[in-house]
């Protein structure tokens, strides 16, 4: 008070106070507002206070009319609310303050501007946010007009007249106030109208398109309360899926479209839900019921999500009937396929037994007939009894190499780390004694470690190599060169190459096949097993096997192995 004290005895208060209001009326007739010149007589006070409540009272009317509209729009916002407290605290107080029998005081004449002004600028702020900073700055600068009200009701004197001329142009000053407010209201409830009726449509347009794509989807999907599991929603395709009504499935339940045969219940369904929610998106099968009571598969994906604003269970439902009878007809197959084998080995099993020992009981008779007629029976009979006896060897090493390729699969050893070096010792020792005879050199490098089945690496060794000596050009010591490389993807590369007589290329893939001679059986030996053999154990162990070959110059076989075996 001090402060405002020595301003107002420096100036004469009046005509300062007037200075300050004129700097503000400068801003409101920029902006376009015309204020009327009043004279500051008694008569223009009284018809400006009469001005003032007609004013106010349809700046009211108008922030009504605003808040109903937006209330109709739905838009029932905390302006909305702050516009209708205003209307009732303002209108009572203007109606009680203007009626009492104090109406004439100065300070009610203050606090009548202050409430009303004060309803004024929440409602402004709180419909147009971005004028409320202009509005404050306006009524920060009518403070000074409650400092003078103030000084004149604690005794400064001042004259009547000047009293009267002050409070007059208070009154219109606050008549521009509420003006310039009424203007932005108009302006902003105009775009507040206009915003919400283009965001109902646009939210009718999104409600629009969610559900044709949501009932386009090719996939049933449920939406289920959160807390209860109600169903809330579903689309077209659930309704086609379980043969009912949309009203049907709302009025539903998860039992009244499951099996209900363990564990496809309704209990176990919720537990698929409650994990979903705690952990993560759930893909599962599930046994289906339709209204019919007809029951089939179908493949769940259940998650938890925010839908609009609330958090609910998305289940999408796919019918996969015929993937499980396929599923079913190839676990049959399976199951056909296994027998098979089992039986296929029991056969390869007698086989080696029953049918080997009468094959030993004709080569035994047949040496002793050698012996026993060896005087009496001419060059013609021996040359049968020796042809005899060479069909029953090669009949009999026909049924070893049948039983080996039978059990390759069936009669297999586990898996282990294995050095290959070590499984080409033991096939090279086993085959020393035509390795000699034929003179043949074999040159290797050092063989990696890889998971495998020893006793068929041997094998698979054995057999190329044997192949290789076998396939020699005549009167030239073969050579065999084994080596390995490691690949990048995980791979070993075992490379075995030949300098014999090769093959023509048209016939790669046909020596992989079972009984498949490129050679006559008077030529070279063999029952056509041993390189399909090679091929088995190879595919045993998740790896490929392929020939190079140049007739005349000699044959390359690379095998390719996983050094690690997954599946062991």
């Amino acid at each position: 008070m001090s402060l405002i004290g020595t301003i107002l005895r420096k100036y004469d208060a009046v005509d300062w106070l007037i200075k300050q209001k004129a700097r503000t009326l400068l801003i409101f007739i920029a902006i376009g507002i015309t204020v009327p010149i009043i004279d500051g007589t008694v008569t223009s006070l009284m018809l400006g206070r009469i001005a003032f409540t007609v004013y106010s009272d349809l700046l009211l009317i108008l922030m009504a009319g605003i808040s109903v509209v937006l209330l109709i729009r739905g838009k029932y916002t905390a302006a909305s609310s702050a516009a209708i407290l205003a209307i009732i605290v303002g209108l009572f107080f203007s109606r009680f303050l203007s009626a009492g029998k104090y109406a004439q005081d100065i300070t009610y004449e203050v606090a009548q501007n202050a409430i009303i002004l004060m309803f004024v600028i929440v409602f402004t702020a709180l419909v147009a946010e971005k004028t409320a900073q202009l509005i404050i700055t306006i009524a920060l600068s009518m403070l000074i007009e409650f400092f003078y009200i103030a000084m004149v009701r604690s005794g400064i004197p001042f004259s009547q007249q000047g009293a009267f001329d002050a409070i007059a142009l208070s009154k219109l000053l606050f008549i521009g106030v509420t003006g310039l407010v009424s203007a932005l209201l108009f302006l902003n409830s105009r775009r507040a109208i206009a915003v919400a009726h283009s965001e109902g449509r646009i939210s009718r347009e999104n409600e629009q398109k969610f559900r044709m794509i949501f009932d386009s989807v090719n996939d049933a999907i449920f939406v289920h309360d959160v807390e209860t599991g109600a169903i809330l929603d579903v689309n077209r395709k659930m309704c086609e899926m379980y043969r009912c009504s949309r009203e049907e499935a709302l009025a539903g339940s998860i039992s009244a479209f499951s099996a209900n045969t363990p564990p496809y219940t309704a209990v176990e369904a919720a537990r698929w839900l409650t994990r979903a929610r705690e952990e993560g998106p759930q893909l599962f099968d599930w046994r289906a019921r339709d209204r019919l009571g007809n029951l089939f598969w179908v493949e769940v994906n259940a998650r938890c999500a925010e839908i609009g604003d609330a958090k609910r269970f998305l289940v999408v439902v796919r019918d996969i009937s015929q993937r499980k009878t396929a599923e079913d007809r190839i676990a049959s197959y399976t199951a056909e396929l296994e027998r098979s084998n089992r039986d296929l080995e029991d056969f390869a099993y007698i086989a080696s037994h029953d049918l080997q020992e009468p094959l030993r009981k004709v080569r035994t008779f047949g040496d002793l007939l050698v012996k026993k007629t060896a005087d009496t029976v001419g060059d013609e009979g021996r040359n049968y009894v020796t042809r005899m006896q060479q069909s029953t060897t090669r009949m009999q090493q026909l049924i070893i190499d049948l039983l080996a390729y039978s059990r390759v699969g069936t009669r297999g050893g586990i898996f282990e780390h294995v050095r290959l070096d070590d499984a080409l010792d033991d096939a090279l020792e086993t085959l020393d004694l035509e390795i000699e005879n034929a003179h043949a050199r074999i040159e290797r490098q050092p063989l990696p470690m890889i998971d495998a089945d020893r006793s068929q690496m041997r094998q698979l060794f054995q057999n190329i190599i044997a192949n290789a000596v076998k396939f020699r050009k005549p009167g030239l010591p073969p050579v065999i060169r084994i080596t390995a490389v490691e690949t990048d993807d995980g791979f070993v590369s075992i490379s075995i190459e030949d300098n014999g007589i090769g093959f023509d290329e048209t016939y790669r893939d046909k020596i992989f096949v079972i009984f498949q001679r490129l050679h006559g059986r008077d030529d070279f030996g063999g029952t056509g097993v041993g390189l399909a053999i090679c091929k088995k154990i190879v595919e045993r162990h998740g790896g490929t096997i392929s020939a190079e070959s140049t007739a005349g110059i000699g044959s390359r076989f690379t095998i390719r192995l996983p050094r690690v075996h997954t599946n062991a």
